[in-house]
């Protein structure tokens, strides 16, 4: 079995990809029982790079790897050493354009210190074996240098096919794509094949963790809370292993450990049923994200593998309110709406890096844009105590068929560093047909109206006109006018607006039923209104 993997974007990204194909691997065994002795990866350009990721870092699931014109970069070089030797094939053009024979000052390494990174690494022996192939197309401007280390640690090996004069291409391809000389002299596919079919994975019994599960993901600083983590380990031969968890505080001197248990005890569901948890109470945290490492032994082997889990006691970043953007701001069956939110950072002292918010809907009258009915939008860095608005607008389009006077519930995780730590949802009420504003009509005067639906569970919309621009400050109270959280605070400009509360306070805890103040300033308007909350 073979993986190619071709890979575009942020290097640095931090979304799970060693851990999806890991996934991917553990599904294709379960519908179709392929042999995981003979799993194999070979990756082009970005792809390779990919590819000697997963090399380094999954390289127990795999038989053997091959990289087109993609290097070793900073961050797989500095992930450490790979798990045990890996056979190599490395295909590179002396004139790559992209991925260029000595890298580049950012991140690439260069072809000699990516070769000599995996001969260390496979700890093999000089000199080598070179042979010149047969130029068999002398139009194509290149030829071929095999040259071949075969005298490696555990049967591994590492062969490199040196294309004089090639370009960032695949050998043979039927397209000329990256620019430069394509060598017709070997066929990539064919030399990578015949590489692959040598090679069986020595390990393919060793136990391993498969996934680990962190809850809660966000832990209040100051009050503290139960971590909870579950792991799911892979053992075909029922290996004796043991698993530990490293906790680490990423910008505090914060460390400490976890040994996880299957004995039904730990979190862990039932005994000997391969699943081991662990529970720990932690408190008086400093703001601060922190990084866990599963480690899972298998004492039969002596191999120690890796996974990795994450919590943070920033913020939390919770909703504030959002805004349908353009002059027409009522939702009616048929329309398309565009609206952005604004995420607030309740923390006191850390920033919130890196933040996204990921937007779904479970009601089928309404289809958010987007990949698989998610969309996903940039918020940046929220300082503690500050707001944030999106700049690309979210888009919902409201069907024809959609019933009308219908809340409609949107569901809304949000992500930092790629890492999804907080939840929310909020509601797009959709109005009869008929009740609209024309383009370009604006208020005449300021208004607070009624808040829909009143009563409400879990979740009220407020409306407002703003004739002109203002400083808008829309705060609700309880009934002895303690002030229970902030909706809106800045400068907004003319317009009908609208904002949800979700029944919530200011750190995002539900309140309790009753009688609700919400009240708006904007310039020197000032209006109270009453709204009840039914649990």
């Amino acid at each position: 079995m073979e993986f190619r993997t071709y890979c575009y974007g942020n290097i640095n990204t931090t979304v799970n990809d060693v851990g999806f194909i890991s996934a991917l691997i553990d599904t294709l065994k379960v519908h179709y029982d392929i042999d995981l002795s003979r799993v194999y990866c070979c990756g082009y350009s970005l792809g390779g790079e990919m590819t000697y990721r997963l090399a380094i870092e999954l390289g127990y699931r795999f038989a053997a790897v091959a990289s087109v014109t993609g290097l070793i970069n900073d961050v797989s070089g500095n992930l450490g050493d790979p798990i045990r030797p890996i056979p190599i094939l490395h295909i590179h053009g002396t004139a790559d354009t992209y991925e260029t024979w000595n890298g580049d000052s950012k991140n690439l390494w260069t072809v000699p210190e990516t070769i000599d990174f995996w001969l260390e690494k496979n700890d093999c022996a000089l000199p080598a074996d070179t042979v010149s192939l047969p130029d068999l197309d002398p139009t194509d401007g290149c030829t071929v240098e095999k040259i071949s280390y075969n005298n490696c640690s555990e049967n591994s090996s590492f062969i490199f096919y040196k294309i004089q004069g090639g370009g960032h291409h695949w050998p043979d391809a039927a397209f000329n794509w990256g620019g430069g000389n394509l060598n017709r002299d070997i066929n990539a596919n064919v030399e990578i094949w015949n590489f692959f079919q040598n090679y069986q994975n020595p390990l393919v019994n060793l136990a391993y963790g498969k996934s680990l599960e962190v809850y809660p993901k966000y832990i209040p600083p100051q009050q503290g809370d139960t971590l909870k983590l579950s792991a799911q380990i892979i053992n075909p031969e029922n290996h004796q292993v043991t698993v530990h968890a490293l906790i680490q505080g990423r910008n505090s001197p914060f460390i400490d450990s976890l040994q996880l248990f299957d004995d039904g005890l730990h979190n862990d569901s039932l005994a000997s049923d391969n699943i081991f948890g662990g529970i720990k109470w932690f408190d008086e945290f400093d703001e601060d994200y922190f990084d866990i490492s599963l480690r899972t032994t298998d004492l039969d082997e002596s191999i120690t593998t890796y996974n990795e889990g994450h919590f943070t006691t920033i913020g939390p970043v919770v909703f504030n309110y959002f805004t349908i953007i353009g002059s027409d701001t009522i939702a009616n069956p048929g329309d398309r709406i565009y609206f952005k939110l604004t995420l607030t950072n309740n923390g006191s002292t850390t920033t919130a890096n890196g933040i996204t918010g990921s937007v779904s809907v479970d009601d089928t009258c309404v289809v958010i844009s987007g990949s698989s009915g998610i969309s996903i939008r940039s918020f940046g860095d929220i300082e503690a105590g500050e707001s944030a608005t999106n700049q690309v607008n979210y888009s919902l389009y409201i069907n024809d068929t959609c019933l009308p006077d219908n809340d409609v519930v949107l569901h809304l995780s949000i992500a930092s560093e790629g890492h999804y730590f907080w939840s929310d949802s909020f509601t797009v009420h959709v109005y009869p047909l008929g009740i609209a504003w024309e383009e370009g009509v604006l208020p005449e005067v300021y208004t607070l109206n009624q808040n829909y639906p009143n009563p409400f569970n879990p979740t009220t919309t407020l409306r407002y006109d703003l004739p002109e621009q203002a400083h808008v400050t829309l705060t609700i109270y309880d009934i002895l006018g303690r002030q229970i959280t902030t909706l809106v605070q800045g400068i907004q400009e003319p317009g009908f607006k609208s904002v949800v509360w979700d029944g919530k306070n200011d750190v995002g805890e539900p309140v309790s039923a009753g009688v609700y103040l919400y009240q708006i300033r904007a310039g020197e308007y000032v209006q109270t209104r009453k709204m009840i909350l039914l649990r």
